[in-house]
């Protein structure tokens, strides 16, 4: 019987150890978050460039993501290091009185901050 007890308790004891389920350690997941709660406090929006053929006359447009809808927008003064397709990023703009040049979006200017979004 005390040859079982022995084996036994040190099972429960490597257990007990071995359990660290009280612990929440912050994840990527959480930093991320945090950050986009603050971009969008700071006034940003989430988007995704979207780039067209050379012959469109809209090349790039902005994908606005809203919880329940979603918005085409069109900058006019895009900048050349964010002209790549499917890039994911924070922006702010302004409504452009410029005449539509594509017909599904709307012409912005955009302000001089633009992150990218991980």
């Amino acid at each position: 019987m005390i040859n079982l007890l022995k084996p036994m308790t040190l099972m429960l004891f490597l257990m007990f150890v071995s359990c660290n389920s009280t612990k929440n350690p912050k994840t990527e997941n959480d930093a991320a978050t945090e950050k986009a709660k603050k971009m969008i406090a700071d006034g940003f929006k989430k988007g995704i460039i979207i780039a067209f053929d050379k012959k469109s006359n809209c090349p790039y447009i902005i994908k606005l993501q809203k919880s329940n809808q979603t918005a085409f927008l069109d900058p006019v003064d895009l900048p050349a290091k964010f002209k790549e397709d499917k890039m994911a990023i924070w922006f702010k703009f302004t409504p452009s009185r410029r005449i539509k040049r594509c017909q599904k979006a709307n012409p912005v200017l955009l302000n001089d901050e633009i992150h990218l979004r991980n």
